[in-house]
Formats: structure tokens, C-alpha cells, sequence
């Protein structure tokens, strides 16, 4: 199991970790979360002015940082 996005040979990349099993893990981007290999966005919270975040290795807990001008919740769920 590759445990850091610089091991170059592996069978399957650690939670949160893409690549195709022969090269190099890359760790999932901001916003993005691993699901069977594939790095996939989190969810849409309404409201929301910039990217939400989620757990890496499951996609639960959306997080908006920061909610649109007017609403309330920065840091949570809820905009």
C-alpha cells in the first residue's frame, strides 16, 4: 500500500490517494474526496462562496469555509 503521494511502486494507494496500481499515488485535491480510485467532489452546499471540503477518504462532512455575503455558517455544513 502506497502511504505517500512520492511511492512510485504499489498494489493500492492509501485512503485519499489515486493512481493506476503501477506508478506513483497522488493525493486528492481540496474539495475532492477517494471513492474506489477516483478522486470526486464533495457535495454542494447552497450558498456556498468558495469550494466545500469533505473527509478525503469518505466524502462525509461537507464543509462550506466561507458562506456567500449575507448568510451565516462559515466552518459548517449550512450557508
Amino acid at each position: 500500500t502506497c502511504t505517500t503521494a512520492g511511492n512510485q511502486t504499489c498494489g493500492t494507494c492509501a485512503p485519499g490517494y489515486v493512481g493506476d496500481g503501477t506508478g506513483a499515488c497522488t493525493a486528492c485535491t481540496s474539495g475532492t474526496w477517494d471513492s474506489n480510485n477516483t478522486c470526486i467532489d464533495c457535495g454542494t452546499i447552497a450558498n456556498c462562496a468558495v469550494t466545500e471540503t469533505c473527509n478525503g477518504t469518505n466524502g462525509n462532512n461537507d464543509i462550506c469555509p466561507t458562506c456567500l455575503p449575507g448568510f451565516r455558517g462559515n466552518g459548517t455544513g449550512t450557508c
